[in-house]
């Protein structure tokens, strides 16, 4: 077995190297591969870019308004100057934090809806949803996969390079009239076209394979689990697509019918099938993430029934801040403003954590179309491997929600206690901390298994029908 192994290896590396269109189709491979590399790291560059920019502007003015307590008051412009950072009013909206989604390092590698976002947010004690809530999050899943990233090069485009490797290897041997040649040999036929199978199945997991560890390099990816799980995932694809090229060419037709039909499953695999579950699952009511009505403009009357009405409606949720003396505050137009602001972040948060229930609801159904679906499936391992899935945005926004609501005491505690802000609440000033999100390795695990389930599955398929044609001796 061997010897007969390496002798059909060493013809297949003969041929290959003599036949133009396969070496020009794997130069032209791996020069997508470099370029899908180069491409996802420029992306990711430029918004860890925008984002340090961002955070050291916030962190300069932050810096420029705690100088501002030390101004002096004797003059018009230092009175001024102190008010602006001592009064709580004034710095609920101007004392700006940031709030950013750095990628994970895998990110390069598959962007998911990373790029579909905002990375970060310039937030203060305005409503949060006001200055976050720019569009809707319901089926992130139809905009996935649309960066030339390698995870768009490894499920679209890889594929096509199995198709042209292996359409015609049987079916080439029949056509050129040297089928009774090689059965002279004595080597089974099928042991023929498992062998040619196999080494272009080795071929092409070394090139990718290559490319992988050297987008692993230049991302700096260096966690050894998501690195070996990525590799895993591109080897099972791999495995899967030359499956389906070995029980084509195990009905033993012409190397144009094998071509056609390998196309046509490519279309129907990744184009077709994924459009047509959009339109399916979409057809559902849908509810809009626009939160039209809570995104209009905060504005409130000026008025003292309606700083009352909001103030009684936040003294109820908050009645520790509820002062014994019944006289106006001074602040009392400013706490009522805030009060109304708060109280209506406080109903929108339940009906956006509604949304984003529905929007993994969505994302769950999506899934249980996996076993017919393995494009938009490894695409899902790849995003998740990398942090750039739904759960990952969700995690973010939520990390947001915390922040802000931190943000909001650190100017309106003082403002409901009727006192100026001083160096010790600055000090104090909230972080935003985004923990690394822990990824569901079981329900990974279960989505994966559904590849090589899918192979052996075609495998035993494939071998059953080369009986058919008896070509087991």
């Amino acid at each position: 077995m061997t010897s007969t192994l390496t002798s059909v290896f060493k013809a297949e590396w003969l041929q290959l190297s003599r036949n133009r269109w396969y070496i020009s189709a794997l130069v032209i491979f791996m020069l997508f591969g470099c370029y899908s590399i180069y491409y996802g790291h420029t992306i990711i560059g430029i918004q860890q870019h925008k984002i340090n920019q961002a955070t050291d502007s916030a962190q300069y003015a932050q810096a420029l308004h705690q100088q501002q307590l030390q101004a002096d008051t004797a003059t018009a412009k230092g009175k001024s100057d102190f008010e602006n950072a001592a009064l709580p009013s004034l710095i609920r909206f101007k004392y700006n934090f940031i709030a950013a989604h750095r990628p994970a390092p895998l990110a390069e590698l598959a962007m998911g809806l990373y790029d579909l976002y905002p990375t970060y947010y310039l937030l203060n004690a305005q409503s949060l949803y006001v200055q976050t809530l720019k569009g809707e999050i319901y089926n992130p899943l139809q905009l996935a996969a649309g960066n030339f990233d390698l995870s768009f090069l490894i499920v679209y485009l890889l594929p096509l390079l199995i198709i042209t490797l292996s359409y015609d290897l049987m079916a080439a041997e029949r056509e050129q009239g040297t089928e009774k040649l090689l059965r002279s040999t004595g080597i089974p036929l099928r042991a023929v076209l498992w062998y040619r199978l196999l080494f272009r199945l080795s071929l092409v997991a070394l090139m990718i394979n290559v490319l992988c560890v050297a987008a692993f390099i230049v991302a700096d990816a260096h966690q050894l689990m998501p690195n070996i799980l990525w590799l895993l995932v591109t080897c099972c694809y791999v495995a899967l697509w030359f499956s389906i090229m070995y029980l084509l060419n195990a009905f033993r037709k012409a190397s144009a019918f094998n071509a056609i039909c390998a196309l046509s499953i490519w279309i129907t695999l990744l184009l077709i099938i994924p459009a047509g579950l959009g339109l399916l699952l979409s057809n559902q009511q849908r509810h809009s993430m626009q939160l039209a009505a809570l995104m209009r403009s905060r504005n409130m009357p000026e008025t003292d029934e309606a700083m009352y009405s909001a103030l009684a409606a936040f003294y109820q949720n908050h009645p520790e801040l509820k002062p014994a003396d019944t006289t106006r505050a001074p602040y009392f137009y400013f706490q009522g403003y805030s009060a109304f602001l708060h109280e209506g972040d406080r109903k929108a948060t339940a009906l956006v954590k509604h949304y984003q229930h529905q929007a993994q609801l969505h994302s769950k159904k999506y899934q249980l179309f996996n076993p017919v679906n393995p494009a938009v499936n490894v695409q899902q391992l790849f995003n998740e491997l990398a942090a750039t899935d739904l759960g990952g945005e969700l995690a973010f926004k939520e990390a947001v929600r915390t922040f802000h609501e931190q943000i909001f005491w650190f100017s309106n505690q003082p403002l409901f206690n009727n006192r100026a802000m001083n160096m010790d609440d600055y000090r104090q000033q909230p972080q935003f901390i985004l923990s690394n999100q822990q990824m569901n390795y079981v329900n990974w695990l279960i989505n994966l298994s559904l590849l090589p389930i899918s192979i052996a599955c075609l495998l035993i398929i494939a071998h059953h029908r080369l009986k058919e044609k008896f070509l087991i001796d």
